[in-house]
């Protein structure tokens, strides 16, 4: 038994003895000087940059210490990436078992800056291994190693935490085309691998406060992420500030998940805003894309053109990444319009995106439709569906049109759907396609140009202002023009009309109006014209037809339908008249000859009978 313990007692000696020696050799030969003079010659000559390293300290059981990390600048006066310290703490034991325990790794004020200058190049450009992996790939030598994702460690990792303690990040461009970012964040990993990349398990999260700033839109970001190998679930919050508007700040809260994110992403993403102001959402959108714009056109050295020449919006995307969502709105703004209970669900697969379920309530009416967008063509193809219910369209235009005031009122009704490919002007005007019907009742139309062209021609001005009882028809988008059928009917007057409007708001459509017996009266009493229309019943009918434009509109009579109604007219009148005359020349045959009253002749019986007929 005393020999057992003898031996463990020995056993126990030799651990500590050697123990001992390495602290030893660890404190005296480990310098903080030898330590530099072996590291930041090799850093520097990797990165080709300045490094700067402050305090370091080694110790055999806590582990190792350095302060005041930097890597400076290409001109070595500024900080490209600095950090106030590192520290990373170790358990000697599992060693001896091929086990790395590394209790903690903590990162204290890590800060980046990025910063491209006003000759498009970035600051981290000219670091060595940049340099060196561009031109590999200009030359070729770029060689895979295969099976290196799978290379087998040493010894097995665990890593209890990995903290980082407020990391900043900054983004500055002298050029004011890429938005200036402020970011600050904290993240804490703990992670876990067996002796290759493949068995790699992690688990963290990560809370970040940001600012952007793009022209006077200033975004302000608060949220985090919580994430592990399989997924990760993401909440922030931001508040949208532009300083051109005086609708006040935008606030939306942006939650979900993302799972298979390391191999074929799957996202949710969902969206909820109490109060919106789309107005400055959609000018926001437009910012981003003319800086979009601007750096396409520099990296193509100016021309335009080669935009143009690239991949689809869906060849940009991960492969086989999937995503859907909800978008909810209480209330947004869109010129001068509210819109309420915004709605949408939407879903990407297979590089189409499906916008479903749209809906909203706005002008005492609902809007709902659907939409499918393939992203895999450079023209994104589109297919869409809408249905409007109830809306007034007063309301409507007093908030879309305030300028031009309410010209048509009434409750709309419409179904709708169209395809097109791109969205660009002119082009789309040829690829969009579409047909629908809509409803218009109980409204009114007056300072519309179609109206005050007939009251023209009539000499009329009640024909300005109409109240209707029902206005309705269908449509279809073909060839860049609209092909509409549309019947109005009122007190005053009905007009049916089947023709078209271009959509360059050209006209070409012949009227037909159908005017009730009392406003028959007074035309019959203003122009000559309107005698020969009116019907037995006291009604008039009258085809004109329509052309000019939507903004100058052009009406004149439908000759052939006029010649036809006066053809009519002149035989029954014929009748009548001849019938008339006939009898009034026997009466006078009869009369003395010596009667002070001259008989008429056969040639003023005549012009007589036209006079009448044609009025004067």
């Amino acid at each position: 038994m005393k020999t057992v313990f003898k031996i463990l007692a020995a056993i126990i000696g030799v651990i500590l003895l050697i123990t001992a020696g390495l602290s030893v050799f660890v404190h005296y030969y480990l310098t903080d000087k030898r330590i530099k003079e072996l590291v930041v010659p090799k850093m520097e000559n990797a990165l080709a940059r300045e490094v700067r390293l402050g305090d370091i300290q080694i110790s055999l059981w806590k582990g190792l210490t350095l302060k005041n990390f930097a890597i400076m600048e290409a001109d070595g006066q500024d900080e490209f990436i600095k950090a106030e310290s590192f520290n990373l703490s170790y358990d000697l034991l599992p060693l001896l078992k091929k086990k790395l325990k590394i209790s903690q790794v903590v990162l204290s004020k890590p800060r980046i800056k990025v910063v491209r200058y006003a000759s498009g190049k970035f600051n981290f450009e000219t670091l060595k291994p940049l340099t060196s992996t561009v031109a590999e790939k200009k030359t070729g030598s770029i060689e895979s190693s295969p099976g290196s994702a799978d290379a087998a460690f040493p010894f097995a990792l665990a890593v209890s935490e990995i903290r980082i303690n407020r990391a900043d990040l900054i983004v500055r461009d002298e050029l004011k085309e890429i938005p200036a970012v402020t970011a600050a964040a904290d993240c804490s990993v703990s992670l876990a691998a067996g002796r290759d990349l493949a068995s790699l398990e992690y688990r963290g999260r990560l809370d970040i406060s940001a600012e952007v700033l793009c022209e006077a839109v200033e975004t302000a970001l608060e949220g985090g992420i919580s994430f592990d190998r399989n997924k990760a679930d993401f909440s922030f919050d931001l508040q949208v500030e532009d300083q051109r508007s005086e609708a006040g700040g935008q606030k939306m809260c942006l939650y979900g998940t993302v799972k298979d994110y390391l191999v074929s992403p799957d996202i949710t993403c969902n969206l909820d805003s109490r109060s919106l102001n789309l107005d400055c959402f959609l000018a926001d959108l437009g910012s981003v894309d003319k800086k979009k714009d601007k750096v396409a056109d520099r990296s193509n050295g100016g021309n335009r053109a080669d935009k143009n020449i690239g991949q689809s919006i869906g060849a940009g995307l991960p492969e086989g990444i999937k995503a859907q969502g909800e978008v909810r709105v209480t209330k947004a703004e869109y010129s001068n319009l509210w819109i309420n209970d915004l709605r949408l669900d939407y879903e990407l697969r297979r590089n189409m995106l499906y916008l479903n379920d749209l809906s909203a309530y706005t002008a005492e009416g609902r809007i709902a439709g659907q939409a499918a967008v393939d992203l895999d063509k450079l023209e994104p193809d589109y297919n869409v569906t809408l249905a409007i219910r109830g809306m007034q369209l007063a309301p409507l235009q007093r908030g879309l049109f305030p300028k031009t005031g309410e010209r048509i009122s009434g409750n709309l009704t419409v179904d709708f759907g169209f395809h097109g490919t791109g969205f660009q002007w002119p082009a789309l005007a040829d690829a969009l396609n579409g047909q629908g019907t809509y409803k218009l009742l109980e409204g009114r139309i007056h300072q519309v140009e179609i109206l005050a062209a007939i009251a023209t021609l009539f000499q009329e001005k009640r024909l300005e202002d109409i109240y209707y009882e029902e206005l309705s028809g269908n449509f279809r988008i073909k060839n860049g023009d609209v092909l509409f059928r549309a019947s109005l009917d009122s007190e005053q007057l009905g007009i049916d009309s089947e023709g078209i409007i271009g959509l360059d708001g050209e006209l070409a459509a012949p009227l037909e109006l159908n005017f009730a017996p009392e406003l028959s009266s007074r035309l019959e009493l203003k122009t000559s014209l309107s005698k020969y229309m009116v019907q037995k019943d006291g009604a008039a009918k009258f085809k004109l037809y329509l052309t000019g434009s939507l903004t100058s509109p052009e009406v004149s009579p439908y000759t052939a339908a006029a010649h036809q109604k006066i053809e009519e007219r002149l035989a029954d009148t014929i009748k009548d008249r001849a019938g008339k005359e006939i009898d009034r020349v026997s009466d006078q045959d009869k009369q003395e000859k010596g009667d002070s009253e001259k008989q008429a002749s056969p040639e003023e019986v005549v012009n007589d009978f036209i006079r009448g007929v044609l009025g004067n």
